[in-house]
């Protein structure tokens, strides 16, 4: 992947993460300013790859890891309704040195890209601790048959707590596992010996810095990327690949699905409606940056945009004021493999028709922070994202 070396330190630095870290960190905050910084570049420099890469870092810290943001005078409501707050725990997993809960890493790596980590250490960190036979051969195991049969589905629980070198480790002990979890993962196919060997193996990766760009870099190359391309060539937009991000993460197969379709039809066809607020967080600060109308939760009315005034100065090209927008006749041709044509000036509304295929020929009647109101030859009239529309000014 192409994620730069500077973002990638700030994110760590954010993360709290140092070579000495233990699994016990919560409550990360970003600066406001971390996404800005993200936005302006790609603004600048759409077509390159680090700037595309980084923008899956707004859907991983945000809705993944469930993140906070410190600044918040000049953003949004939170759609999560807890004012930005970090919604992690040292419970939640999904730290950048989680190993003890839930899976590896800020991600919660398990089975298959676990096995990539497991790959990964072998190739490159096989002399970071003792045993490195035993922890290999764990490979396979996923976390959660780890976790159950380490001990937190007996009782009493019998997990150990001493690291192989002799030590207390660093992280919350936890209790019984619970009767329906240890009843789908308590196989017995590994051991509490083995828990102590996984941990401290997986500690030591993740106190490298190498290690911490090879998770992140895999997430982003097969959860952000697909998205990313896949949302653009359907005529969506990046609100729309960072709400789609957050539920590849959780499944290809219904990501996939629902490519395409408006943030609002995504997240009901998700479900997990519990989860809505914080899916939403990473798609609102992008559209706060592009001055567009803030998604809200299924059922809720999109909140007018009363923040793009703090960045028209910024995001509005020459030529697009109220005055010009009324004066202007365009005629424009769609760039996009399939562009979405919306029923408002932004992508938290629904399509009105089957999306325009690439090279189709529109009049564009009216701008808005990024959007053209267009009507076609045959008589299709709506929105689309103008970074997909070709314009000539006529008149």
């Amino acid at each position: 992947m192409a994620l730069s070396t500077t973002t990638l330190d700030e994110f760590l630095r954010i993360g709290k993460w140092t070579a000495t870290a233990e699994d016990n960190i919560y409550g990360e905050m970003f600066p406001s300013s971390f996404f800005r910084n993200i936005y302006t570049h790609y603004q600048a420099n759409p077509g390159n790859q680090a700037n595309i890469d980084a923008i899956g870092l707004f859907s991983l810290g945000l809705a993944i890891a469930g993140w906070g943001i410190s600044d918040t005078d000049n953003l949004p409501p939170d759609a999560d309704e807890r004012g930005y707050k970090s919604t992690s725990s040292t419970g939640s997993g999904k730290h950048i040195m989680s190993y003890a809960k839930g899976g590896v890493g800020i991600p919660h790596a398990d089975s298959s890209f676990l096995e990539n980590i497991f790959e990964e250490i072998k190739k490159n960190h096989r002399n970071l601790a003792p045993e490195f036979d035993r922890f290999y051969a764990l490979k396979g195991h996923n976390f959660d048959v780890q976790y159950a049969n380490g001990g937190h589905c007996t009782h009493p629980v019998s997990t150990l707590i001493t690291d192989l070198d002799g030590n207390t480790f660093g992280h919350t002990v936890w209790g019984y596992a619970g009767s329906s979890y240890c009843g789908t993962y308590n196989s017995g196919k590994t051991t509490p010996e083995d828990w102590v060997v996984f941990r401290h193996w997986i500690r030591a990766a993740l106190r490298t810095k190498s290690m911490q760009q090879y998770i992140i870099d895999y997430w982003i190359g097969h959860y952000w990327q697909p998205s990313y391309e896949k949302t653009m060539a359907a005529g969506g937009s990046i609100p729309e690949a960072l709400v789609n991000c957050r539920i590849r993460n959780s499944g290809s197969v219904k990501a996939n699905s629902n490519v395409g379709k408006c943030i609002e039809e995504q997240l009901k066809n998700y479900g997990k409606e519990s989860r809505w607020g914080v899916m939403l967080r990473s798609a609102n600060i992008w559209e706060y940056f592009d001055g567009v109308p803030i998604s809200r939760k299924p059922g809720q009315d999109a909140l007018p945009n009363t923040w793009s005034t703090a960045t028209s100065a910024t995001t509005s090209p020459p030529g697009s004021g109220p005055e010009d927008q009324a004066n202007a006749s365009h005629t424009g041709m769609v760039t996009a493999s399939a562009l979405n044509i919306r029923s408002g000036a932004g992508s938290s509304y629904g399509t009105v028709a089957r999306a325009l295929p690439k090279g189709t020929k529109v009049t564009i009647l009216a701008e808005n922070n990024g959007w053209y109101e267009v009507t076609t030859k045959n008589g299709i009239q709506g929105w689309v994202s103008s970074g997909y529309v070709t314009s000539e000014q006529t008149g």
